[in-house]
């Protein structure tokens, strides 16, 4: 170390001052926090590559996680394998399907012998799983059964029977080979209006509304479709309508990071079986006959009169006071409809038989009512002769459910050719995803 001589000029003094040290020199001082932020970044990186090379890692070797879903309606049960890519923290799943199948009939059927309608879905479970899920998955594969409009009938009318049909079913069920994560809450019957939410995102979700896989974002709530559901005994529609109005029947549905405000009903009673034998009932009930010399059994015999088949059709859906501002019918309230809708089940049947140019896109209302008059005036030995043996028992029903799909759409708010042409008839929704969204991928 070196010293300064510093000399006064006034008297010649001489004195000695030593260099400053970092005791006295506040400059020359370490910098402690700047030591401690610097140590913190660099941690925070470390950290920061050691989450990207994890996230690489696992984003391409991530596996597939699977659910069996039953959609278990009034006519029949809908199985389906599903299966997604099993990233880990996300709540929702790009989901698709790996086998489908029907059973016959719905597990409302069984009211009188409860036991028998788990021993008919378990060995076909069993198998689906055996077949369409690898073995190492097939105990965490998710099991889940939504029971729709055929046993909401049969709790209202016969409780204690659509009780022990449900108390069998989560009792046989479990041993599919599958897992039930809660009896309770994975098998149950869902409200009309919870159908009808479910049906409506798989209408978005076919229909790329809700985004993809790539990563497109999902589209605003004037883009997205609505869905109009048509099944044995009940009927649903679901959409965003436009703007803001009464909160009935409306409540915000959350997809993909968008919220959603949704607009569904159900009308139970209304599907095509329970309809159909409410038409009869009213046929019946105008015929000139008294109770003393009615038969044990009923012929009914069609006359192919089309107009007079409409009309009585018209009166299953009177028109009642509206006094909800809007309503779609028994004066049930109902904003305007808007955009598109995808219309399936029950409601694509007959417009499939029926084998329109445009398939089940574009159509007008007046277009598919001179379809449906010119169906219901042939012959039924015409009918029989250009018809599979085993169709013919659906194909017998069409000249009604032609009548009852123009009826109930123009009840929903479709009344003129312009409106129709907004309606997709879509059986792609049927043979994929419409239980799709009965799905709710777990994060517990």
């Amino acid at each position: 170390m070196s010293s300064k001589i510093v000399v006064s000029a006034a008297d010649d003094d001489y004195s000695y001052e030593d260099p400053p040290t970092a005791a006295n020199n506040p400059k020359a001082k370490p910098n402690k926090y700047l030591i401690l932020v610097l140590s913190l970044l660099l941690a925070l990186l470390v950290v920061g590559i050691i989450v990207i090379i994890t996230l690489y890692v696992v984003a391409n070797n991530v596996g597939y996680a699977y659910a069996l879903m039953i959609d278990a309606g009034s006519t029949s049960s809908k199985i389906s394998i599903l299966k997604w890519l099993d990233y880990p923290f996300r709540k929702n799943g790009w989901v698709e399907q790996v086998n489908y199948k029907v059973e016959e009939p719905g597990i409302s059927a069984y009211s009188d012998s409860p036991p028998e309608a788990g021993e008919k879905l378990l060995p076909v479970l069993r198998n689906m799983l055996l077949e369409n899920v690898p073995e190492e998955k097939r105990e965490s594969t998710s099991l889940y059964l939504a029971a729709t409009a055929g046993m909401r009938l049969l709790d209202i009318n016969e409780p204690l029977k659509s009780d022990a049909i449900l108390q069998n079913l989560r009792q046989q069920l479990p041993s599919a080979g599958a897992t039930v994560h809660n009896v309770f809450s994975d098998i149950r019957i869902i409200t009309g209006n919870t159908e009808g939410r479910y049906g409506w995102v798989a209408a978005n979700y076919l229909d790329k509304k809700l985004g993809d896989p790539e990563g497109m974002p999902p589209k605003p709530a004037n883009e997205m479709v609505g869905m109009l559901d048509l099944g044995g005994a009940s009927t649903q529609i679901a959409f965003v309508p436009a703007g803001t109005g009464p909160a009935q029947h409306t409540m915000p549905i959350n997809m993909f990071g968008q919220s959603y405000n949704l607009y569904s009903y159900s009308f139970l009673c209304y599907g095509k079986e329970a309809n159909n034998r409410r038409y009869l009932a009213q046929l019946i009930s105008k015929a000139n006959t008294s109770t003393s010399n009615m038969p044990s059994k009923l012929k009914i015999v069609g006359e192919g009169n089309t107009s007079k088949c409409n009309a009585e059709v018209s009166r299953l859906f009177p028109k009642k006071e509206c006094t909800q501002g809007t309503c779609s019918f028994n004066n049930v309230y109902q904003p305007a409809v808007r955009g598109k809708f995808f219309a399936f089940s029950g409601f694509v049947f007959v417009i499939d038989f029926l084998k329109f140019p445009t398939g089940g896109k574009n159509l007008t209302r007046s277009q598919v009512r001179a379809a449906v008059d010119a169906f219901c005036h042939k012959n039924w030995s015409e009918v029989n002769a250009t018809t599979k043996p085993s169709t013919l028992k659906y194909v017998a029903s069409y000249c009604f459910d032609g009548h009852y799909i123009e009826n109930l759409l123009d009840g929903y708010g479709f009344k003129e050719d312009g409106s129709w042409r907004n309606i997709e008839f879509a059986r792609k929704v049927i043979n994929s995803f419409k239980d799709f969204s009965t799905f709710q991928r777990r994060t517990e």
